[in-house]
């Protein structure tokens, strides 16, 4: 392995490991976020009729909290099954 090749995979690794930890952070205060707010939520949104807006409320609030949670598993391969490494590649293609 060239000088070269080394130095692009070490840097590769650093931005891996640096965007997982973007990730990690971006899941954590959006978890934090929503255990906040969900009484609220519970109480003004979920008992309301269901209505465009709602639905689009409540799809991209959690939509964007389990897509969080696949790519963190998947960046950091934690032997997920391989259906899920493909969901997560589902996940980038709908955004």
């Amino acid at each position: 392995m060239s000088s070269s090749t080394a130095l692009a995979t070490i840097s590769a690794v650093q931005f891996l490991r640096v965007d997982s930890y973007v990730n990690l952070a971006c899941l954590t205060f959006l978890a934090y976020d929503t255990c906040l707010g969900f009484s609220e939520e519970l109480e003004h949104v979920w008992r309301a009729r269901w209505t465009l807006p709602k639905f689009l409320y409540l799809f991209m609030r959690y939509y964007s909290l389990a897509h969080l949670l696949i790519t963190f598993c998947v960046n950091i391969r934690t032997g997920l099954p391989e259906n899920l490494y493909a969901l997560s590649n589902l996940t980038y293609s709908v955004i």
